[in-house]
């Protein structure tokens, strides 16, 4: 893959994971029985996004 290529995928990628911390985030009931776990569950999908664009 050329060097492009790649940096095109990272991105979309990179991408790809903001928009799961995105939809994570409004999906966040703050008063729910439920909450620590739906904020570990946006805490988890933050870092997949930050190691993503970490590595490109």
């Amino acid at each position: 893959m050329s060097y492009q290529k790649s940096k095109e995928r990272a991105f979309q990628d990179a991408e790809q994971r903001v928009s799961e911390v995105e939809k994570a985030s409004r999906e966040l009931v703050v008063d729910s029985a439920d909450f620590g776990s739906q904020l570990s569950h946006l805490k988890n999908e933050v870092n997949k996004a930050y190691q993503q664009v970490k590595m490109h």
